[in-house]
């Protein structure tokens, strides 16, 4: 093989290799399709570095990783993140025992039973990788709690000690 060949192959190889969020096979798959391109293209011809068709090639391995799939999560269009066995669990609920308490994965399963250690993997993974959604929403969630609490009129009991002068 001439250098030009062993070259456009290694920075093939090299951006196929960097794209992330693509299952195991995928990937393999590509990066077969890939040499197979690489090694058609050298039989007939091959331009200075990268083909046309190899460039192609890229351009759809780039459009097939950058949608992720989980296999217990569920997003809709303008509707957060949840589990798709139980839809009312939305990840944003998940990610906040991890981050107020600081629960592992095993331990968010003991303090709720109904959680399979699936889900909550599934849940954490999404959240590390649409950290700026996930954070987003629970962001905006805690806005609106303070804002309706500060809306919200004092209870009989917080009349009664605010009468007293003790809150």
């Amino acid at each position: 093989m001439s250098l030009q060949v062993l070259r456009a192959r290694l920075a093939l190889q090299l951006e196929l290799r960097t794209l992330t969020h693509l299952p195991v096979y995928p990937r393999h798959s590509m990066l077969t399709i890939a040499n197979s391109v690489l090694t058609i293209e050298t039989n007939t011809y091959l331009t200075s570095s990268v083909s046309h068709t190899s460039l192609k090639l890229i351009e759809a391995a780039n459009k097939m990783t950058s949608q992720s799939v989980y296999p217990h999560i569920a997003k809709g269009q303008e509707q957060p993140a949840h589990l798709q066995r139980l839809p009312r669990i939305r990840v944003a609920q998940i990610v906040m025992d991890y981050l107020a308490y600081g629960w592992s994965v095993e331990e968010m399963c003991r303090q709720h039973p109904y959680l399979r250690p699936a889900e909550a993997y599934a849940a954490m993974g999404y959240y590390f990788d649409n950290q700026d959604e996930i954070d987003d929403e629970i962001r905006s969630e805690w806005q609106q709690a303070q804002a309706s609490k500060h809306q919200a009129p004092l209870s009989p009991f917080g009349l009664r000690i605010q009468a007293r002068g003790l809150f």
